[in-house]
């Protein structure tokens, strides 16, 4: 997690990395396992973003810490740590809010569910709210894990098997929520167009900068027509219209003849990124391992991510995509052994 440091005279911010390691093995021609962006892509927007973006009010005021201060984000209002431990960290970029994953009971008043909650932290105000409730506040049933948070920070995304956020929920799998924190209304949108809860299991939520659309992964096979490969599959639901599009299928809308997990929305939705055993998303896919793809909604065109500048293909499973906010760059990990697939 990045923390904003200092303004200096220029109204920028300085940044400190907490917890992030550059390096996870030597990128050898023959080595064994090679990551090529350790570091996920998010954390670079975030801080770049705060990098460039000026303090409201001028560069005199103060930051929301101090220089070379280190904040801990997964803790009560009153600055108390989590009596759990907390995970799968992501903030605004402008580095105001935090939502991330604990089962501590000590956040909020009133957490007595016994299970991991999805929060949200102002660090600027030190308020956390419990994301993981349904609209009056009731608490869930069940865990809630791998937020997503809007840049605004208003709406947060999460996967739960909570079958108590909304009401009808009764498949008993993981669905995914998306949660306005100043209304405190709670959508499931991992249903099909009508609103018919989903037959499998859906997971992972990434949410678009304005919070309108959610992709997420789902092994659910209704919720859009003619869904027939059997396997897990990409996601985009806009959650206004209820409208919703699977990804993970080549430029003519053709099914993914293998799984597709880990979507990753650029800031306005135009483009997705995901991981993919199929080998018929694009012509001339023959390396038979998984793959890094980006899908553009507008034109429905496909594009290999984890090939060289010449187009080679990866020798090896890559995956874990991130996708920055115009959707031109897409940072990936690869067991591959050339090395020039980035």
């Amino acid at each position: 997690i990045f923390t904003p440091v200092n303004w200096g005279s220029s109204g920028r911010v300085c940044l400190k990395v907490k917890g992030v390691r550059m390096n996870a093995g030597k990128l050898t021609r023959h080595g064994a396992r090679e990551r090529f962006l350790k570091i996920a892509l998010p954390v670079f927007i975030c801080a770049f973003l705060a990098l460039i973006m000026p303090l409201p009010g001028g560069g005199s005021q103060r930051a929301l810490a101090a220089l070379g201060e280190v904040l801990l984000y997964s803790s009560s209002a009153a600055g108390e740590p989590g009596n759990g431990s907390s995970s799968s960290p992501t903030c605004t970029p402008d580095g105001r809010y935090v939502a991330f994953s604990s089962p501590a009971t000590n956040l909020v008043t009133g957490d007595n569910n016994g299970k991991s909650d999805v929060f949200r932290k102002d660090v600027l105000t030190g308020t956390v709210i419990r994301c993981s409730t349904d609209a009056a506040g009731q608490e869930a049933n069940d865990h809630g894990y791998a937020p997503s948070i809007s840049a605004d920070g208003r709406y947060v995304a999460f996967h739960s098997k909570a079958s108590n956020l909304v009401a009808g929920d009764g498949n008993g799998v993981e669905d995914i929520f998306v949660k306005d924190i100043v209304t405190g209304n709670i959508v499931r949108c991992s249903t099909d167009h009508s609103g018919a809860e989903a037959n499998g299991a859906s997971l992972n939520p990434s949410l678009s900068a304005d919070g309108a659309l959610v992709a997420f992964e789902s092994a659910a096979s209704n919720l859009v027509a003619a869904d027939g490969n059997g396997v897990k599959d990409v996601f985009v639901k806009d959650i206004a219209s209820s409208a919703i599009a699977r990804v993970s299928c080549d430029s003519g809308g053709s099914d993914g003849n293998g799984e597709s997990a880990s979507a990753a929305i650029s800031a306005d939705s135009r483009y997705v990124a995901f991981r993919s055993k199929a080998s018929n998303l694009v012509t001339g896919d023959g390396n038979g391992v998984e793959d890094v793809f980006r899908k553009d909604m507008s034109t429905g065109a496909v594009a290999t991510c984890s090939a060289t500048a010449a187009g080679t293909l990866g020798n090896r499973a890559s995956g874990a995509p991130s996708i920055s906010a115009d959707g031109r760059y897409v940072a990936f990990e690869s067991s591959s052994d050339r090395k020039s697939v980035v």
